[in-house]
């Protein structure tokens, strides 16, 4: 096969799996506010290092903070939330439009037994557009994908999700396994930073 035709391929395998996410921003760009639940998981049931009932903790604190957002548009207006909640540590990114916005969804999660610790990236500023977000999880997808491509490297319970070009990593992993992952998404292309946000179930 060519190089060329190859290389055309390998790309889109890269950018497929981020269609569907892709259609449904062009949806979300039309609401304000915005949010959005459970991005960019990658662990099935069977692979997931949590426990069936902390994964259930997981899913009804995106789904509080998401149905927060929904409940109160006019306290949000102008917003773009993103909620990623994984073994109890509760990510916020996205902009809001105020100090208050933040505070105000900063407090939903806060007040929740099972979030053990509330990371909060969102900034105040406008929505980044439609394109800067595609990019995000374009940089997703392939991070992933290099994960996947990596030898003797299980990667199915390492949660990533991109905001502005900076990659959050979640996930119960060993520190040999958080250090691998975040060296592998510090070299993708795009990349700004990389933050760290694992349990370590090997720490002393």
């Amino acid at each position: 096969m060519p190089s060329d035709v190859l290389a055309a391929a390998k790309r889109w395998l890269r950018i497929l799996p981020v269609l569907p996410l892709l259609a449904a921003l062009t949806l979300l760009e039309a609401c304000a506010p915005a949010i959005v639940a459970g991005a960019a998981t990658t662990a099935s049931a069977t692979q997931d290092r949590r426990t069936l009932g902390v994964i259930v903790d997981d899913e009804a604190i995106e789904l509080r903070v998401s149905g927060a957002v929904r409940a109160d548009p006019e306290r949000y207006r102008d917003s773009h939330i993103e909620v990623t909640s994984h073994n109890g540590v509760v990510l916020l990114t996205g902009e809001v439009a105020s100090e208050a916005q933040r505070e105000a969804i900063r407090a939903v999660p806060g007040g929740l037994p099972a979030a053990r610790h509330v990371e909060m990236q969102l900034i105040i500023g406008e929505v980044v557009s439609l394109p800067e977000r595609s990019r995000d999880s374009l940089i997703t997808a392939e991070v992933k994908s290099r994960f996947l491509a990596t030898r003797n490297f299980e990667s199915a319970h390492i949660r990533v999700v991109t905001r502005r070009r900076i990659v959050y990593l979640l996930g119960k992993v060993s520190h040999e396994e958080g250090a691998r992952a975040a060296n592998i998404a510090a070299h993708m292309r795009g990349v700004v930073r990389v933050v760290k946000l694992f349990d370590y179930p090997d720490s002393p």
